[in-house]
């Protein structure tokens, strides 16, 4: 269904002060987390959404994105460049990271576990209550070519 308004939560944040930090990803995001920036409600303003507007979400004052793990170092040089004011550089890091981003919208779960077995974190892609989908082999494809651009920049 719909998501709250954000007039509806920053009234609960000014009433229930506990209600410090927000994730917000009901779009659309980067405008809704201005607004409760502007707010001054909540002692952190994040969002998720594969930090897929990160870069226009921190020039509005949001306190940064909480992505999936797979790319989360490329994720933090993103956001350590942008706060050291290297808004080109930024770009350029992100704009390597944009087309996995994008598949992390097709694939969902299964990207992201594949990018771990990549990253050795995961042995195998298989999930538990899995719905059958497996990157074929023009996915992987696809995954190598924005692989070697981001490989160089892994940190971990």
């Amino acid at each position: 269904g719909p998501g709250m308004s954000t007039e509806f939560i920053i009234r609960q944040a000014r009433e229930f002060p506990q209600l410090a930090y927000i994730k917000e990803e009901v779009s659309p995001v980067p405008h809704r987390l201005e607004v409760y920036v502007k707010s001054g409600a909540m002692k952190g303003i994040f969002s998720g959404n594969a930090a897929m507007n990160l870069l226009n979400e921190m020039a509005r004052g949001s306190s940064g994105s909480m992505p999936a793990c797979g790319f989360i170092d490329i994720n933090a040089q993103i956001y350590d460049l942008t706060a050291e004011g290297k808004t080109k550089e930024a770009y350029e890091l992100f704009e390597k990271l944009l087309p996995t981003i994008n598949m992390e919208h097709t694939y969902g779960m299964v990207f992201a576990k594949s990018v771990l077995v990549r990253r050795g974190v995961f042995k195998t892609a298989t999930m538990r209550h899995g719905t059958g989908l497996k990157l074929d082999q023009y996915d992987e494809r696809e995954l190598d070519f924005w692989w070697r651009q981001l490989q160089p920049c892994f940190r971990a």
